[in-house]
């Protein structure tokens, strides 16, 4: 939100902050990997292709609400996978996950759609449609806006209908720019993604449930990222490449770590390729 990023003036505190957000969700995506999908190999990588896919995108670099969506987004999907593959029924990780959404759409309203598509997808895996269920969701949903809604009003910082039409702007789908840097971005990432995604899925179909469910869960969010890559190609919108570009990374890093060294090295070769051609011609 441009009121958080109003707090931090200079650009020397913005991008300190940046670069400490940065490292600590780079240190978050680590505890996932190694959580739910039990790999041994060195998470340098996974914190390397997190940092770099962000920094390829131009104005990156300032603090934006963006930082604080990636981690709840982040983090909710950690308890979202928790919520559905333990035995015991847990109201308070069915909270925490979707506090965790609304919190993201809180500070990232453009990827609203992400919160349909993981309430259906944690509903429809833990095979629950219980009243209790749906209470607890849409209490979990409203707490973030009453927050916010309350310490505007409190500080008098804007009025609320302000706040509305601010996100009526934001969520509204834009025209596709087929000339900006992002779109480009997004048809790369897209053609990088494909082999990744099949031997993704087949990968965890083979394996337990937990896995399963946090590989169909990454790659849903994967595929997601990059639509909204498309959608919102505009330089303007750099900061919301922090949050899209968190499960992108994590399924790239998670298919290098299961090749042979060959695939590992062309994998790797051309993804520095296609990073070289798109600072040169975007």
């Amino acid at each position: 939100m441009e009121s958080v990023a109003g707090f931090f003036e200079g650009g020397f505190i913005r991008v300190s902050l940046s670069i400490v957000l940065l490292v600590l969700l780079s240190i978050s995506l680590s505890y996932f990997s190694s959580a739910y999908y039990k790999v041994s190999r060195s998470q340098v990588l996974l914190y390397t292709l997190y940092i770099v896919f962000v920094l390829l995108v131009p104005g990156i670099m300032k603090f934006d609400g963006a930082y604080i969506s990636a981690a709840a987004l982040l983090w909710s999907a950690f308890f979202m996978i928790k919520f559905i593959t333990q035995e015991r029924y847990s109201p308070s990780d069915l909270f925490i996950s979707v506090v965790g959404l609304s919190l993201t759409v809180v500070f990232a309203p453009e990827i609203v759609p992400v919160v349909p598509i993981c309430l259906l997808f944690v509903f429809y895996n833990r095979n629950i449609f219980l009243l209790r269920s749906l209470v607890i969701s849409i209490g979990a949903l409203l707490i973030p806006w009453i927050w916010l809604v309350s310490i505007l009003f409190i500080f008098d910082l804007a009025d609320v209908s302000l706040l509305y039409r601010y996100y009526i702007d934001r969520i509204s789908l834009p025209e596709i720019d087929t000339s900006g840097a992002g779109f480009f971005f997004a048809i790369g990432l897209l053609l990088l993604m494909v082999r990744p995604s099949m031997l993704f899925v087949r990968r965890f179909s083979e394996s337990n449930r937990v896995q399963r469910v946090a590989g169909a869960l990454t790659t849903l969010l994967t595929l997601f990222s990059i639509l909204m890559i498309f959608l919102y190609s505009s330089e303007l919108m750099a900061p919301l490449h922090v949050v899209l570009m968190v499960f992108p990374s994590m399924s790239l890093y998670l298919y290098i770590s299961s090749v042979s060294k060959k695939e590992k090295g062309t994998v790797l070769a051309i993804l520095l390729l296609s990073m070289i051609c798109f600072r040169i011609f975007c």
